[in-house]
């Protein structure tokens, strides 16, 4: 039994490494905030974190009321500063944030950078 668990503690490992390998330390995030204070959460994640920020047209469902919804990649080291910044401007904000397997075009680069 003992000798099972060390090989599946050994696979995971290794599992994690190829990953790591493969898809850098820099991974990608979408990000997606729903928030009555779209605007100032956009104009300070542009500002404070250098994001792109695009607004989707958002309609909800069980109120018919339209609200725009914030688009924008950051890599994982990022993701604890946007957490900062909504929460200081809107601690009621609804967000997503996914992984992303591939981003290709636009101003966003694989390595987070901007431009």
């Amino acid at each position: 039994m003992q000798e099972e668990n060390w090989l599946l503690i050994a696979y995971f490992i290794a599992f994690k490494t190829i990953d790591l390998i493969v898809q850098g330390l820099n991974d990608t995030k979408e990000v997606k905030i729903i928030s009555d204070k779209s605007e100032e959460i956009a104009d300070v994640l542009m500002e404070r974190l250098g994001l792109g920020v695009t607004f989707l047209k958002g309609k909800g469902g069980y109120s018919g009321e339209s609200k725009p919804v914030l688009y924008s990649l950051i890599s994982r080291f990022e993701i604890a500063e946007l957490k900062s910044i909504i929460d200081e401007i809107d601690e009621k904000a609804f967000v997503t944030i996914s992984d992303l397997h591939e981003v290709m075009g636009g101003v966003y680069s694989k390595k987070g950078h901007r431009g």
